[in-house]
């Protein structure tokens, strides 16, 4: 097969969705197909572009502004029409993107099957929005002639619905997992000893962008109810600033908790690593997350244990799994509560992390969802060689 994924921007500092381009890609590389990465050139990384399988190729286009999260690459507009007629299938793994809009127009002019796989990143959470806009405005064409839509969660499934996609084309599927990431891990006290934290103090993990929709705000305010309880307490927000450290910074200096606060900025898979084996709790404080987070897996396969939100697509696995402690977002009381209980007492939690981290070794493995994406790609491309 010809596979043409397509990602708005491939660098680990954008989040999890350009590590799961990376992996898959890899992967149907190694199992013998043509793949090729569509993106921008925003927050470019050489080093991880290297790091794919030698087969891999990357195409960029240059971009000249960026305006409400979406890149203003012109160049698309020159590239897509020779890439949508080459290739057998279109796999998007953006949705709001500038890269879409000719490529789709070209793939329904030629034939060639898309797939939507979005990873959260559809308009539900942003109605009246940016996001809802370029739905209105381009998205629904696209959602129209796509040929499948891939989901992590029924939450995501509830979305695609709402959006008009047919029920019959949604496919619930973890995108996977590189259980061999996780394999060595470092000695604990490295991160510690990098930040200066003692043996006694206690660090509560957060891992992700720094954005509104992470409820980094919400987190802010359970540390808050906490600090008030222990004095060990320390609170790591670790992650590039996606537009919203400022106000976080607001609520710590308000009530002067900025020596308690660590901010490492964006982390490499090592540092998280140290950064995990280190942590005594990992939390997942999220407004809206339509699948569990590639950072809870990583704490997971550390064995760190995991308090996370409810009522979102995350909560789906985590609860699957019977891999952490769920509590609904905005109960700072009972969020807090969950911490000082885990802290107290670490063994109430390890019989979560075992059910996650063996949940993960056997169903969420790269090597046997990467298949499953096979099987999928190339019923799709059977099924539109049937139609035409």
């Amino acid at each position: 097969m010809r596979i043409l994924e397509v990602c708005d921007v491939f660098s680990p500092e954008s989040g999890g969705v350009a590590s799961v381009v990376h992996k898959l890609s890899s992967k149907l590389s190694e199992l013998g197909h043509d793949v090729l990465i569509y993106t921008t050139d925003h927050m470019e990384n050489q080093n991880f572009i290297n790091s794919l399988s030698p087969k891999v190729k990357v195409v960029s286009c240059k971009t000249f502004y960026r305006f409400g999260g979406i890149n203003i690459a012109p160049s698309t507009f020159l590239k897509a029409k020779k890439l949508a007629k080459n290739f057998d299938v279109i796999h998007f793994h953006s949705y709001t993107s500038l890269l879409n809009i000719p490529l789709v127009y070209y793939a329904i002019k030629f034939g060639t099957p898309m797939i939507i796989d979005v990873h959260g990143n559809l308009p539900m959470s942003d109605n009246g929005g940016f996001k809802f806009l370029f739905h209105r405005i381009f998205g629904n064409r696209m959602l129209k002639h796509s040929s499948l839509f891939i989901s992590e969660t029924e939450s995501g499934k509830d979305e695609y619905l709402l959006l008009g996609a047919p029920e019959n084309k949604i496919k619930i599927l973890h995108p996977g997992f590189d259980v061999s990431d996780m394999k060595e891990l470092p000695r604990p006290g490295n991160f510690r000893k990098a930040y200066n934290l003692e043996t006694s103090q206690r660090i509560i993990f957060f891992l992700g962008r720094l954005h509104k929709i992470k409820g980094v705000d919400f987190l802010i305010e359970v540390f808050i109810e906490l600090a008030k309880r222990r004095e060990d307490v320390i609170l790591v927000l670790a992650g590039p600033d996606d537009g919203f450290k400022n106000e976080i910074e607001k609520l710590i200096f308000k009530e002067n908790l900025q020596d308690r606060i660590v901010f490492p900025g964006f982390m490499n898979l090592e540092q998280k690593k140290q950064g995990l084996v280190d942590a005594d709790v990992f939390v997942q404080p999220s407004r809206y997350e339509q699948g569990i987070a590639l950072t809870t897996i990583e704490a997971l396969m550390c064995s760190t244990p995991i308090i996370a939100t409810s009522g979102n697509g995350a909560s789906e696995d985590i609860k699957r799994m019977r891999a952490g402690k769920l509590i609904p977002f905005g109960d700072v009381k009972a969020f807090a509560d969950e911490i000082d209980k885990t802290l107290t007492d670490p063994k109430t939690s390890e019989e979560y992390t075992k059910n996650g981290k063996a949940y993960i070794e056997k169903n969420l493995a790269i090597e046997k969802t990467a298949l499953v994406f096979e099987q999928l790609l190339q019923e799709v491309i059977r099924e539109n060689k049937v139609i035409k």
